[in-house]
């Protein structure tokens, strides 16, 4: 066993109390951020209540909010369409179109889509949910995307690398080649 000087001990404790120090100073730093933007999100929400104040509706009445709310609701998911977490919002890509309105797709279906366009970097799972979230308009349970995604896997149509998910072409090179396994060897 090799004996540790006693220099090497203090520099081993110093950089342990060093990277504490700088880790909880990130960390208070960005409490102090987040409690700057909801501070700022509060007066957005009371300037929002005034405004309302002005149709005369009583925002502190639950049962008037949640009818004003049901009523507006398609218009609100709508404009909510940008509305993501902030952890997440820097890895999804702003240029995936959001699914037709007409017909709502399924998850696998906005998976895939999400996936596709994703392309060579793929995506983590916790992306692609924010994706299938924000195109529903709604949370959708934790475990569903991983689902999801595992049924995919097994059905060929996308595959993982660490966790790290990639889509998988269905199209063929030479669609009218002999597909190797097919031959018969009697032949």
């Amino acid at each position: 066993m090799e004996k540790v000087s006693e220099d090497q001990a203090i520099v081993a404790i110093l950089t342990k109390h060093a990277r504490a120090y700088f880790e909880k100073r990130d960390l208070l730093k960005s409490i102090e951020d987040a409690q700057a933007r909801i501070q700022a999100l509060d007066k957005i929400m009371g300037d929002a209540n005034s405004g309302l104040r002005v149709f005369d509706i009583d925002v502190d009445n639950n049962d008037v909010w949640k009818a004003l709310v049901e009523k507006h609701l398609d218009q609100i998911k709508f404009e909510l369409w940008d509305v993501q977490p902030q952890s997440i919002a820097a890895t999804v890509p702003q240029n995936i179109p959001a699914p037709a309105a007409s017909e709502p797709p399924t998850i696998y279906q906005m998976a895939l889509q999400y996936l596709k366009q994703a392309g060579d970097k793929g995506a983590k799972a916790s992306v692609i949910q924010t994706y299938v979230e924000k195109a529903l308009g709604r949370e959708i349970h934790f475990k569903t995307i991983g689902m999801s995604l595992y049924r995919l896997l097994k059905r060929g149509q996308v595959r993982r690398k660490g966790h790290t998910w990639f889509y998988v072409s269905q199209e063929t090179e030479n669609p009218g080649a002999v597909t190797p396994g097919e031959i018969n060897p009697f032949d």
